[in-house]
């Protein structure tokens, strides 16, 4: 048992858990390190009272997992879509499993909870989603998403229904004159005022 426990709360993961009425019992370093509050503040209230996972979708905060092991006596989890709010106030995305602890006699005494923080890999995959479809420099859409998307529409109920296409004259004796720098501050502006005069009417 203390062998258990002392790999529990030394994995590089939040691990809660609770008594059968949902109290919390145990608290491991990493939790205390990521979410801000120590094992005084925590140990004996409401998982509830502290930490509300919410579905990133609806903004609807979902069901304890402790609570609903607890009810139903089964394994939860969910990988997608969940966010946290923890002492530092910022949103952190979270993966999680909920487990029921049983006893010797198979009597549920509790829940397991084991929480990931996924925000740095969850944000650099939004990013990679981002540029596969962005321009890299100016941030307007890029070729992809429109050969993807120009079928959609490509429909009569949108008609009547246009395609600019714009140059920017001189951009290479601006590269050539003042660099490329300058070069590329000439076409992050100029995607600007395409992208404000395009808002009301268009695509960028």
């Amino acid at each position: 048992k203390e062998t258990i426990e002392a790999t529990l709360l030394s994995i590089d993961d939040v691990v809660v858990s609770t008594d059968k009425d949902g109290f919390i019992t145990s608290f491991n370093d990493k939790a205390i390190e990521l979410t801000g509050y120590s094992k005084e503040e925590v140990i004996g209230k409401k998982f509830n009272d502290f930490f509300k996972i919410i579905d990133e979708r609806t903004n609807e905060v979902l069901t304890c997992p402790a609570q609903e092991v607890i009810k139903t006596g089964k394994t939860i989890s969910l990988v997608n879509h969940s966010v946290m709010y923890f002492k530092d106030k910022e949103k952190h995305y979270v993966e999680y499993n909920s487990a029921p602890i049983r006893n010797l006699k198979n009597e549920m005494i509790g829940a397991i909870l084991i929480i990931r923080d996924v925000t740095e890999s969850k944000q650099k995959q939004r990013e990679i989603e981002f540029l596969s479809t962005h321009d890299y420099l100016t941030g307007l859409y890029n070729r992809r998403f429109f050969t993807e998307t120009l079928s959609d529409f490509d429909k009569k109920a949108l008609y009547p229904l246009g395609v600019m296409m714009i140059d920017v004259n001189g951009l290479k004796i601006i590269n050539d004159a003042y660099g490329h720098d300058v070069g590329d501050t000439v076409l992050i502006n100029i995607a600007k005022a395409i992208e404000e005069i395009s808002k009301e009417i268009g695509i960028a």
